[in-house]
């Protein structure tokens, strides 16, 4: 599960397979001839093949033409010494949906990333320092809290793509599915995260909590579910 989830391509592929909407997307390994599929359209999100935590991502990660593409492709190339996987930017909301389990999955709070004075489409995306600056989340109002208004269709929708991907991934124990919600209600999974962060602030935590788990409970749930495979 770590090694398939963490590599952006592999896991689009296996997805899409398993018939959940991802993003359109194309490879540019380094020193390989750059050409942009014709069907790719941009805007497009440009990102490091193979990192999580949103490192390598920022506001500058979004392009809308091919010399843009090309020149934060080879930033890519440059800075973290790998490919770089440019995909379809995808409006709407983004959605962190935390899973517990193995062959039987409980599906915690669904938790979204608010954007706060962000105000375009191209500037909407979990960046690295809107993950991880503060002082940069407080400025722009941007706030991660538990997804409200979502109707029961589109609940029991994400909890089958999130279920869906997690297995077609093989993960195990826990995991948290990224997801955009759009204006007409599809579901497109961005990532799947096999090892998200567990502290006790942090989104999964979090919503464990809201579902009624002290933390303690929470890691002893994880603990378990691995015992008992």
């Amino acid at each position: 599960g770590l090694l398939v989830a963490r590599n952006k391509s592999m896991s689009k592929k296996i997805l899409a397979f398993h018939g959940i909407r991802v993003p359109d997307f194309a490879v540019f390994p380094p020193g390989a001839e750059f050409v942009r599929p014709s069907a790719l359209r941009s805007p497009l999100i440009v990102k490091p093949l193979l990192e999580d935590g949103s490192v390598g991502i920022a506001q500058a990660s979004v392009v809308a033409d091919d010399e843009s593409l090309a020149e934060r492709a080879r930033f890519i190339h440059e800075q973290f010494h790998q490919a770089a996987i440019a995909e379809e930017l995808i409006e709407g909301r983004e959605l962190y949906v935390g899973l517990l389990g193995n062959a039987k999955l409980e599906m915690l709070p669904v938790v979204e990333l608010h954007f706060g004075k962000l105000p375009s489409a191209e500037q909407r995306i979990a960046t690295y320092k809107m993950k991880w600056d503060e002082e940069y989340r407080e400025r722009h109002k941007i706030r991660n809290d538990f997804a409200r208004g979502l109707s029961d269709e589109v609940v029991a929708k994400i909890r089958q793509v999130g279920e869906t991907a997690f297995h077609a991934l093989g993960l195990q124990d826990y995991g948290r599915i990224d997801l955009r919600l759009t204006h007409d209600d599809e579901v497109y999974v961005l990532e799947v995260n096999p090892n998200p962060f567990i502290a006790a602030e942090h989104e999964l935590a979090l919503s464990a909590e809201k579902a009624g788990m002290k933390y303690e409970d929470f890691i002893q749930r994880i603990v378990d579910e691995a015992l008992a495979r």
